[in-house]
């Protein structure tokens, strides 16, 4: 048996947010219990809704559960996972930020599924299955079971991609056999009510359960009440499967409902039947021919204290930042970017020629002591610029003479950041340079920085891609961060 989790090695003082509670508009309370309130909130910068979990932090259990429940949101984030947006301390809470599936959660798609026909059922089914097995393949891979997985902890995302969440009772199983069952019991397999254990396999006795009862509109093991649902359970008590429900599917369903937890087969070896592999292929087919408008992230800057520069804001988010002091600048501008593929644009004043025109990536533990140019930074080892002037890309004390200068008439620089391969591209009037950066592994933040007085650059556009737009082209070089 497993021991209990401990209270994760990370402070939650020192955690970097891009925001704190005032960026944040109350809209409403979507469930209050005895861990915390759950609520909708809006950034007031862009009116983007997210969730946020409220924990009181004077409850050392419960800050211990939400702080759990955060370090394995840390670790399981992908694809198919609810992201973590950010979290900090307000007044007596912990607030944990999440995304806001728009689509809701599982639990109202019973009902609307009941009117869809055969067809549809089977495709949705199909389509759902998929995506939960490559959560849990993905959980399972890192030794994390969930232990409450049900209807209500699976949510939508506006295109109908299937997210799980709620990790407050998930846990790191290591190298034991088994962990102490935990969850809604309904939702348990029989080795969690009978001995008070689950494994693996548990997660896949419950996703099956799901899928069942979103094609059948019930609970498959449902009695008159919840005793007797739960009496079901352990003796293997189910109702028959609706016609509807055949050949692969129905075979990979029995199976996960196996009452025999060893005889039950593994997130994996699920994804390997032909109807899984089948089903990759058309998730995959959805990838490419989706049209995905790019998403515009709100930023603000990040200055030495002693730093004097005005924001105009212009249309939308494009922003000038102007200097007003007779000094260096280097201003990095947040989000932190720690994955998926973000473009940043930044264009210069045309008629300030003595400019240094330079834009890059520092690291997000990347401080500024005092003002002075990039490349006599004390920490320039945390950062990586290219300098627009003459084309070089500066690291460590090294250039690279790969890409083009801007001229008058050509005066914005582009940054294109692949946080899936680590990789940074340029781009001068949006033609990509040669020169480009590998071995990203670790957050960063963009920046540039201001030559002289009243010297100023536009920050014109700072978004979310759907893919990268660079391509390996002739002549290019690589430089390693």
């Amino acid at each position: 048996m497993s021991k209990p989790t401990s209270v994760p090695q990370f402070d939650i003082e020192e955690e970097n947010s891009t925001h704190c509670y005032a960026d944040y508009e109350f809209v409403k309370e979507l469930s209050s219990g005895a861990f915390g309130r759950v609520l909708i909130m809006n950034l007031k910068q862009t009116g983007e809704p997210f969730v946020m979990k409220r924990v009181p932090f004077k409850d050392p259990i419960k800050i211990q559960m939400a702080m759990q429940e955060v370090d394995m949101l840390l670790k399981v984030q992908s694809e198919n996972i609810v992201r973590l947006v950010e979290w900090f301390k307000f007044d007596i809470d912990l607030c944990i930020v999440m995304e806001f599936c728009k689509g809701g959660n599982l639990r109202g798609l019973v009902e609307k599924m009941k009117t869809m026909n055969k067809q549809e059922k089977i495709q949705m089914a199909h389509h759902l299955l998929f995506q939960i097995l490559s959560a849990l393949n993905f959980m399972h891979s890192l030794q994390i079971i969930h232990r409450d997985l049900k209807p209500d902890n699976i949510f939508l995302d506006e295109y109908g991609n299937a997210k799980t969440g709620d990790f407050g009772l998930a846990q790191k199983m290591d190298n034991a056999s088994y962990i102490i069952a935990a969850g809604t019991k309904c939702y348990s397999p029989p080795e969690a009510l009978i001995n008070q254990q689950m494994k693996f396999v548990s997660d896949i006795w419950a996703l099956a359960v799901i899928i069942v009862e979103l094609l059948a509109g019930q609970h498959p093991f449902e009695g008159k009440s919840q005793q007797q649902t739960l009496d079901n359970i352990t003796k293997g008590k189910m109702a028959p499967l609706p016609s509807i429900i055949e050949g692969e599917l129905k075979e990979m369903l029995l199976k996960m409902l196996d009452n025999d937890c060893l005889k039950r087969p593994s997130a994996e070896e699920l994804l390997q039947r032909n109807v899984m592999i089948l089903q990759s292929q058309i998730e995959d087919g959805k990838k490419i021919i989706r049209i995905q408008r790019p998403r515009a992230e709100p930023f603000r800057l990040v200055c030495h204290q002693s730093a004097q520069v005005s924001l105009d804001l212009i249309e939308g988010v494009e922003r000038t930042v102007k200097n007003l002091k007779t000094v260096f600048l280097s201003v990095p501008f947040i989000p932190v970017i720690r994955k998926g593929v973000y473009r940043c644009n930044i264009s210069f004043n045309t008629n300030d020629e003595d400019q240094n025109r330079c834009a890059g990536i520092v690291s997000e533990d990347f401080n500024i002591p005092y003002p002075c140019p990039p490349d006599q930074e004390p920490q320039n080892r945390k950062m990586l610029f290219f300098n627009g002037l003459d084309g070089t890309i500066s690291y460590k004390g090294e250039q690279t003479e790969e890409n083009d200068e801007l001229c008058q008439n050509i005066n914005q620089i582009g940054m294109e950041l692949d946080m899936n391969t680590g990789i940074l591209r340029f781009f001068v009037d949006n033609v990509q340079q040669p020169a480009f950066v590998t071995g990203i592994k670790k957050p960063v933040k963009f920046f540039s920085w201001l030559y002289w007085k009243d010297s100023s650059f536009t920050i014109v556009s700072l978004k979310q891609l759907p893919a990268p737009t660079g391509r390996s082209i002739r002549g290019e070089k690589a430089v390693k961060w």
